[in-house]
């Protein structure tokens, strides 16, 4: 019988092969396709999540598996899952998120990404185009981000407890934003509401 960290390891080298060379939409839809009758109860996400970084940490692509993991949570039927991270260098966790998710550990670029809903909470710091074309749902980030918090946002609410030490909500549609550490600028062409420590920015 295979053992669990085998059965895991071996959806994503299927997922790894037919997803090479595609965009972010075709890697995720692919990977929803794998995930597929796996297990996925929080501990069996956690073992997912630190199988990846046992195996592939080194990996060039390494920041992509933060898709796989995105696809398994979305197709979990647990409401409310904590993930504890590692590796800092893995991306788009929270992809498409229409959950309560908690993330403990610092992460890389697109934390959040393509937000439906649900709640993510970041228990550390982000990168690069934190909650990046979020169109729902709430992210709170308990620590600083990088460049482009915030992203061509439509809906939904980002609050940073922490820097924003980039450009926030370049090309937002909507959604709110609060500010509640120092931020470096305002992104051009926002139409998103954004706080600073309670108080609305104007946008010129």
């Amino acid at each position: 019988m295979e053992k669990m960290s085998e059965i895991f390891i071996r959806r994503v080298d299927e997922w790894l092969e037919e997803s090479e060379y595609r965009d972010i939409d075709p890697k995720y839809d692919t990977a929803v396709k794998c995930v597929a009758g796996m297990p996925k109860e929080e501990s069996d996400l956690q073992q997912l999540l630190e199988d990846i970084e046992r195996k592939y940490s080194g990996d060039l692509i390494y920041p992509y598996f933060g898709i796989f993991v995105s696809a398994a949570i979305n197709k979990s039927t647990v409401e409310g899952i904590t993930l504890n991270v590692k590796n800092p260098l893995i991306s788009y966790l929270g992809l498409n998120n229409n959950n309560e998710l908690t993330i403990i550990g610092d992460v890389k670029n697109f934390t959040g990404y393509n937000m439906e809903g649900g709640i993510l909470t970041i228990e550390g710091n982000a990168g690069n185009y934190t909650g990046a074309d979020m169109h729902g749902g709430e992210l709170i980030l308990n620590g600083n981000c990088k460049n482009q918090l915030g992203l061509r946002m439509t809906d939904g609410k980002i609050t940073v407890n922490g820097n924003a030490n980039g450009d926030v909500a370049t090309l937002a549609e909507g959604g709110t934003v609060e500010l509640l550490g120092n931020y470096k600028s305002i992104g051009p062409f926002t139409k998103a509401k954004i706080y600073h420590k309670g108080n609305l920015v104007k946008v010129e």
